[in-house]
């Protein structure tokens, strides 16, 4: 009997096997990754002395800050760009602000400047940073206005230094452009001091100095994408723990920046399926994000010289989006949830990029501006070459770093350009090819008045009261 019961166990026994093996390799596939594997994406910054921190003071400043409702808020943005003028209300919004003026000016004094890394994108405050950075420029003109050359030139560099702090050091994508929107807009100011011809040679020639400064360290845009990996995980973690929903995921303004490969109906079965360990992963998810992110770091300061390894890039990111987004959703697939998230999370890095190397630009040509102009009061034309600057008026030719080659001058034309975002010379051609379009190049005259003023409106006396 015994003999006849050994096949009979033995056969048990390795059924039993096989059906372990089974449940273990099922248990296995189905289980999360051990570890996402994203130290690389994480950033961490040292801290800073408070009396060192500038952006504690800024913050005071914001706190300060006498802003007016919507509408007149559009009315002193269009101001600072000389479309409008109205003197008695500058004059009595300077005067409300005049303690958060003095704030904004003790902070720029400050040799640091430190943002927190904030997870929650909702308690970004980027729109009272830009009302700041417009009060400042506002200020600018109303100094330019009286005469007061050198008070709006020095302001107008005040708001670059602003500007580039903030996108040194962003807490956020948001944050950064905001700091480019910010130093343009300086920049701009200086460019129309040149034009009115109110600055001697030597005053151009230390401005173009102390521009030359902002070019040391462009790590503001890769710090901008951690921030945004970390704000993504984040958001994942609490749709993981139930306290948000893929609906909320979708809809909010502030969690990631991706533009929605793929759309999520409400009515979708995926919905159902966050809570399972199976259809959503958290760590495979995240190592799917980390995918996407690396390649956007590793172009952050991608110079294209490198225009081959920038198109590369921007490829590779949309096809990481494309092949997520069109992969087949069934049900039964693992972390299928974890990846429509991916496809809804990730963005065109190239618009980033482009917009990055436009930025870059301004700065290249408001030094060159403010050379030809030095060079112009002291010679009486204008230089042959941009290499003619070189060194009495500016240190280096500067680069263009949309195709790494030294930024182009016409002087017949009187301007100086970048190629633009089609990486093609057209000669300093400005002019869009149709409506809407891109202008071939960038191109920044060398002479040209500041606008003048289109309304002298005064502004409604209770509506002014309104933003009080």
């Amino acid at each position: 009997m015994k003999k006849a019961r050994k096949p009979w166990r033995r056969k048990a026994a390795f059924a039993a096997l096989i059906v372990a093996a089974a449940i273990l390799a099922v248990l296995a596939y189905a289980s999360d990754a051990w570890s996402p594997g994203d130290e690389d994406l994480w950033l961490v910054r040292e801290p800073m002395p408070q009396a060192e921190n500038s952006f504690i003071v800024f913050q005071q400043a914001i706190e300060s800050l006498d802003w007016p409702e919507q509408l007149l808020g559009n009315r002193i943005v269009a101001m600072t760009e000389g479309t409008e003028w109205d003197e008695s209300f500058v004059k009595g919004f300077l005067e409300r602000n005049e303690k958060a003026l003095a704030l904004f000016d003790r902070g720029i004094e400050l040799p640091g400047f430190q943002s927190p890394v904030v997870l929650d994108a909702r308690a970004d405050r980027c729109a009272e940073w830009f009302e700041l950075g417009m009060a400042v420029a506002l200020r600018a003109v109303w100094h330019a206005r009286h005469g007061r050359v050198k008070d709006a030139a020095a302001d107008a560099m005040k708001l670059v230094d602003y500007g580039w702090r903030k996108e040194q050091c962003p807490s956020g994508l948001p944050d950064y452009f905001l700091g480019r929107m910010a130093q343009e807009k300086g920049l701009a100011l200086l460019r129309q001091q040149a034009w009115a011809d109110s600055l001697g040679p030597a005053e151009l020639v230390a401005l173009n100095g102390r521009l030359a400064r902002f070019r040391d360290g462009d790590n503001g845009l890769a710090e901008a994408y951690r921030v945004e990996y970390m704000r993504t995980v984040a958001a994942l973690e609490e749709l993981k723990q139930g306290k948000t929903s893929i609906g909320a995921l979708r809809s909010s303004d502030g969690i990631g920046t991706g533009t929605g490969a793929c759309a999520v109906k409400d009515s979708t079965p995926v919905r159902l399926m966050v809570w399972s360990p199976y259809h959503f992963q958290l760590n495979r998810t995240r190592q799917l994000m980390a995918r996407y992110y690396r390649p956007c770091l590793e172009g952050a300061n991608t110079y294209a010289a490198c225009a081959s390894r920038l198109k590369a890039l921007g490829d590779d990111v949309d096809r990481f989006r494309v092949q997520v987004s069109i992969r087949r959703w069934g049900k039964y697939r693992r972390n299928v949830t974890g990846e429509i998230l991916c496809a809804m999370l990730a963005m065109p890095v190239g618009d980033f990029h482009r917009c990055r190397f436009k930025a870059s630009a301004h700065l290249s040509a408001t030094r060159l501006v403010l050379a030809l102009h030095a060079y112009r009061v002291r010679n009486g034309q204008l230089p042959p070459s941009l290499e003619a600057l070189v060194p009495d008026y500016i240190d280096a030719v500067p680069r263009d770093d949309l195709d790494g080659r030294p930024m182009r001058y016409q002087r017949s034309q009187g301007v100086v350009y970048s190629v633009g975002s089609d990486l093609v010379d057209d000669g300093g051609n400005g002019t869009p090819s149709e409506e809407g379009a891109e202008p071939p190049d960038l191109v920044f005259p060398v002479d040209e008045p500041p606008a003048p003023p289109q309304s002298h409106a005064p502004v409604d006396n209770a509506g002014s009261e309104g933003g009080e």
